[in-house]
């Protein structure tokens, strides 16, 4: 979280809500994003600009539910979970960045 509030010192990190349109397209988190880890919790948190997220911070750390082939205590329910909020992020990404090439282009 430190590299973010770097990248925006000026921006508050928010809440990111459970029916915001990351977690609709293409699969549906209809309680927003899922606990992947023990540690960290499932309350993501977001920069936004001009009504785009910017940065996506999830505390459960998803790479490690990504690369779970050495952790243990990675459920396949978990792997599916983190693969299928990634591709929601970056489906948000290549959906909103003509969005934003348009909006600064006028």
């Amino acid at each position: 979280m430190h590299f973010i509030r770097q990248v925006f010192p000026d921006k508050p990190l928010l809440d990111i809500a459970d029916d915001d349109i990351i977690y609709q397209l293409p699969y549906r988190f209809p309680e927003g994003a899922p606990a992947f880890w023990h540690h960290g919790g499932r309350r993501a948190l977001g920069i936004k600009h001009e009504g785009r997220w910017m940065a996506f911070y999830h505390p459960g750390d998803m790479n490690d539910a990504w690369k779970s082939q050495g952790y243990t205590d990675v459920t396949s329910e978990m792997r599916e979970a983190a693969t299928s909020l990634g591709v929601n992020l970056v489906y948000y990404a290549f959906n909103h960045w003509d969005d934003a090439v348009t909006k600064a282009k006028k």
